[in-house]
């Protein structure tokens, strides 16, 4: 995601690859599933209101498992079989915070970014265990 990411975006990445199985229910390739990856998950703007608009989206279909179709007519699209993993900076340099309700729903690790000597040790350990 980047700050000019639209809700719009992110359900039409997400319908481009999904197909209709039967009524008002979609999902990936019939036997299989679809892992969402949404990177710089808090990079999006914030609006007026305080929301993020594509976590929002997420939120909901997250939640609810739905989606409306941007189509003439307001459809309800069941959406089944989906994964989300997703990854993101702390706050602060065009980050912003995220909507706890949103980051509630995933397990979080924190990750301290490795000293040089620990770098230096692991690479050493793979080239030395390819030679």
């Amino acid at each position: 995601m980047s700050s000019r990411t639209s809700s719009r975006d992110v359900q039409t990445t997400i319908e481009a690859n999904i197909e209709k199985r039967h009524g008002t229910v979609f999902g990936p390739a019939a036997g299989k599933k679809l892992i969402v990856f949404v990177d710089d998950m808090n990079m999006p703007k914030v609006d007026l209101y305080g929301t993020q608009q594509p976590i929002a989206l997420l939120l909901t279909l997250l939640d609810h498992g739905f989606i409306y179709a941007y189509e003439k007519d307001i459809i309800q699209k069941n959406v089944k079989d989906l994964q989300y993993v997703a990854a993101m900076g702390p706050p602060g340099g065009g980050r912003n915070s995220t909507d706890p309700r949103f980051v509630a729903r995933f397990n979080t690790f924190y990750l301290t970014k490795p000293s040089n000597k620990v770098l230096q040790n692991i690479y050493n350990n793979i080239i030395q265990a390819r030679m």
